[in-house]
């Protein structure tokens, strides 16, 4: 089996298991009387993303080390993963905020049943978990399978299925962004300790932010915000202003990110000795797989189907 058709199957099955699966370990939960959202967010994670994880590197016989690319970050390279970590921040932010004004926000409703989770709780499983869950299925096995594609297309496909992965149209836009700038890091730097840094910074700094409005109080001034911007009809000036400002900062925040994608590109460069030469002549030497195969397109019309099921 090819390699992209063997990562994109593989996400197809992460894809549908994670459905199903859920409503498995739901029926499950109310047979044992489990009713703490947190312990049902642990084990959906470990059972349904790890653990499959773990499986196919050992039923395909591969390295976990090459799959999972568990390779050191450079102390300099670090800093500027940490730094590209906090730019994301706002980046996604931006593009939250362009989803819902056509989206309904149903995430806030998980964040309001688990608020009353002591903050070091909820950065386990809101911050630690997934980055290690998430990142090992998408930028370990599914991102190993492009690894004869160029770093364009194998971030861009990544992006596109980790936003499928979260089933969620609200959440699809700046998930598949953020998908593609963790994806290009791995890729760049070689590591997959970039993308689980990253990945925690960006959902941390969230949840951090979150538990400090609702500590001072702020959050009925956010809430009327939100429902200020809900109100934003199509064919209103406002509604054309916010996404002007939107996108400005989009471009200059993106810019400031590529900025640093391209300086970590040329330090791993540097460091393993890759030429131009070497650079351009892999353009020519790259597979000719097929990305847009059967897996993915049964990924995208489950996507849709559980979309329209559930309206958004």
């Amino acid at each position: 089996m090819r390699k992209v058709y063997r990562s994109n199957l593989f996400f197809f099955i992460i894809l549908v298991g994670s459905i199903f699966g859920n409503i498995v370990l739901g029926r499950l939960f109310v047979r044992f009387n489990i009713t703490d959202s947190r312990i049902m967010l642990l084990t959906s994670h470990v059972t349904l993303f790890l653990i499959p994880s773990i499986l196919y590197v050992i039923f395909t016989k591969q390295s976990f080390k090459d799959v999972f690319k568990f390779n050191k970050l450079p102390f300099k390279d670090l800093l500027l993963v940490i730094l590209l970590g906090f730019i994301c921040v706002p980046l996604m932010s931006l593009f939250g905020v362009i989803s819902s004004l056509f989206f309904e926000n149903t995430l806030s409703t998980f964040m309001n049943d688990i608020s009353s989770t002591p903050y070091i709780i909820l950065m386990l499983l809101i911050a630690v978990m997934p980055a290690i869950t998430e990142e090992v299925t998408l930028r370990g096995v599914v991102l190993h399978g492009y690894d004869d594609k160029s770093k364009f297309k194998a971030a861009l496909m990544c992006g596109i299925m980790f936003g499928i992965f979260h089933l969620n149209a609200h959440q699809f836009l700046y998930t598949m962004v953020m998908g593609f700038i963790l994806a290009y890091a791995v890729r760049v730097t070689g590591s997959i300790y970039t993308s689980m840094i990253m990945h925690f910074i960006l959902n941390g700094t969230s949840l951090t932010l979150q538990k400090i409005i609702s500590i001072t109080g702020s959050s009925n001034v956010l809430e009327e915000a939100v429902e200020a911007s809900s109100r934003i009809t199509a064919s209103s000036g406002e509604l054309i202003v916010l996404l002007g400002g939107a996108i400005f900062w989009i471009i200059v925040m993106g810019t400031l990110a590529w900025t640093i994608l391209w300086k970590l590109e040329k330090r791993y460069n540097i460091r393993n000795g890759i030429t131009l030469k070497e650079i351009q002549e892999f353009k020519y030497k790259e597979s000719n797989e097929r990305i847009i195969n059967l897996p993915f397109i049964m990924s995208v019309i489950v996507y849709f189907v559980f979309m329209f099921l559930f309206k958004f």
